[in-house]
């Protein structure tokens, strides 16, 4: 990136450095930093073909959403190029809990490039998130078969695994993405909880602090942070961080916490804390709906 900001520092209109700063940003772990890039390129007249998809997962890593379905694939020539778009905004859709959206938006894709990867993950992620562990561990098998070393099947493998409360197997998949993407928060943030809820707190809040770097008020780090802290009796600062963690819930979008299984999780903890017991019933409510075989939720929804 130093070289890549040199030539930019001596030539703001080479649009193909400005591009592969964004990208490397993005594969780095900083989507705002990222998007800045992208942005800039694209305002100074750069190919969208290079630059939309990029943008479009700088959106998807920031919670972007409203900037991510702005995005129209119909502007994009290639198939291929459409249906990688369509891929994230599937994700977006999934993140928000939008199942039957999310499903639609990767069967487009899939219509538009039948033998991508990337939209075929995420049918198989749509069906994890339904219930449906094997359909999706069917799903995600074929396509470990079809490519063994894909990070994004690695990650729908880890996923599965923890919804099984697998943290072994989480851990194993989460390990195997990090090796081609050292820097995918979201696999580290899934190594954390596996970490956490396997006792190896040290190895977790490692983890942690790589998150902070550039999500510094990610409310699920915040939240597995006051989990360690607990688990070391500082209860006065796990209470802190929930407190911290609940500033970074105030900026997210409202429907975006309403959806996210996390963030409902903690929105219920934090107002089971305070005893405002009627606002933590609905999100405890929903997220046990989602996750069932949470022991710990299922329990502070029976207190209330």
């Amino acid at each position: 990136i130093i070289k890549l900001e040199n030539v930019l520092a001596s030539d703001r209109h080479n649009l193909s450095a400005q591009i592969l700063v964004g990208r490397s940003y993005l594969a780095l772990g900083d989507p705002a930093r990222a998007e800045e890039a992208l942005r800039h390129a694209l305002q100074q007249g750069a190919d969208s073909s290079v630059a939309i998809v990029p943008l479009a997962q700088s959106y998807l890593q920031q919670g972007k959403y409203q900037d991510l379905f702005a995005q129209s694939p119909a502007g994009l020539d290639a198939p291929q190029l459409r249906a990688r778009l369509l891929a994230v905004q599937g994700n977006g859709h999934l993140q928000l809990r939008k199942l039957n959206e999310a499903q639609r938006t990767f069967e487009h894709a899939l219509r538009l490039a039948p033998d991508a990867l990337a939209p075929q993950v995420g049918i198989a992620r749509v069906y994890l998130a339904r219930g449906d562990r094997q359909r999706a561990k069917n799903n995600i098998e074929q396509l470990l078969q079809r490519a063994p070393q894909d990070a994004e099947i690695w990650f729908a493998q880890g996923e599965l695994a923890r919804s099984s409360r697998d943290f072994e197997g989480a851990l194993a998949a989460f390990n195997h993405v990090l090796e081609s993407k050292p820097f995918d928060l979201d696999s580290r943030l899934g190594r954390a909880e596996a970490l956490v809820n396997l006792n190896r707190d040290d190895e977790a809040f490692s983890d942690l602090t790589a998150i902070w770097s550039t999500r510094e008020q990610d409310p699920q780090a915040n939240y597995l942070y006051a989990l360690i802290l607990t688990k070391i009796g500082d209860a006065d600062k796990a209470q802190k961080i929930l407190e911290k963690a609940a500033l970074g819930l105030m900026s997210f979008r409202s429907e975006y916490v309403r959806r996210h299984p996390p963030s409902l999780l903690l929105m219920g903890i934090l107002h089971f804390r305070n005893q405002h017991y009627d606002e933590a019933f609905p999100p405890l409510d929903r997220y046990v709906q989602i996750d069932p075989g949470n022991a710990a939720a299922r329990k502070l929804l029976a207190a209330i």
